[in-house]
């Protein structure tokens, strides 16, 4: 399984860790200058760093936290969707939640490639399934709690109401106090998936910053951006293989 350190992701990403980590009293801009970042470029959508940066970060900031709230909750509240470039503005402009989830679902790799989200709708009861698509590493349930935690307070799902209940695959560090008030209904530990569960009728919701205008011309921007992954992905694989094809 590919390493989420080797992973890229949005540099504005690292900008929440480096914004957090101020807000608990720790400074990372020593951190960003040995890795030669500016606050500039933590800003550009179109800058990607790799996921053991990320991680870099975030363990630094763990290390002189002393708060008692879990750091990925904290970490979770500083995202917006905004924070998501294009896909993020798109899902704003969405005719509902349903239109949105499905784009997170099919687009949400071109953001955290290591983490799949999946809609499993029923009848009456849905979930959106976070499903670790490589090997997360030592910062596991760290990562996954931030991106649950992230994709609710951004305000796209729910926008007036709590899930139903939380399920998590293991058992967190901190008090579930603390993770019941953030979101607000009971979370349910050592599950089988990591899940958002919420009525099924809230799909059919319309979004309040609804855009039908501005949704169809973001979406044929997205399928442009998402064909150049694609192609970027397999020139990637083809170096790879003659690579290893040399090497032998």
């Amino acid at each position: 399984m590919i390493n989420f350190d080797s992973q890229e992701i949005p540099a504005e990403y690292l900008s929440a860790v480096v914004k957090t980590a101020r807000d608990v009293g720790t400074d990372l801009t020593q951190f960003l200058r040995l890795n030669h970042l500016t606050q500039k470029e933590l800003e550009n959508p179109d800058v990607k760093i790799r996921g053991n940066l990320f991680k870099k970060a975030i363990a630094l900031t763990h290390k002189r936290y002393t708060g008692a709230k879990p750091l990925s909750l904290l970490l979770a509240e500083r995202f917006s969707l905004t924070s998501h470039g294009l896909l993020g503005l798109t899902l704003i402009c969405a005719p509902d939640l349903r239109a949105a989830l499905m784009l997170v679902e099919e687009y949400g790799f071109l953001l955290i490639p290591s983490i799949a989200i999946e809609i499993h709708e029923r009848r009456e009861i849905s979930a959106l399934r976070f499903v670790p698509k490589v090997e997360l590493g030592d910062m596991a349930e760290t990562l996954i709690e931030m991106v649950m935690g992230a994709f609710y307070s951004g305000k796209l799902m729910l926008e007036t109401s709590a899930p139903l209940k939380i399920s998590l695959t293991h058992m967190p560090a901190a008090a579930l106090l603390f993770y019941e008030e953030f979101w607000g209904c009971k979370v349910l530990v050592n599950q089988k998936y990591n899940q958002i569960f919420f009525q099924s009728q809230l799909l059919a919701r319309p979004l309040h910053t609804s855009n039908p205008e501005n949704f169809n011309r973001l979406c044929k921007q997205l399928d442009e951006q998402f064909a150049q992954a694609t192609a970027n992905l397999q020139f990637t694989l083809k170096v790879r293989q003659i690579l290893n094809v040399t090497s032998d």
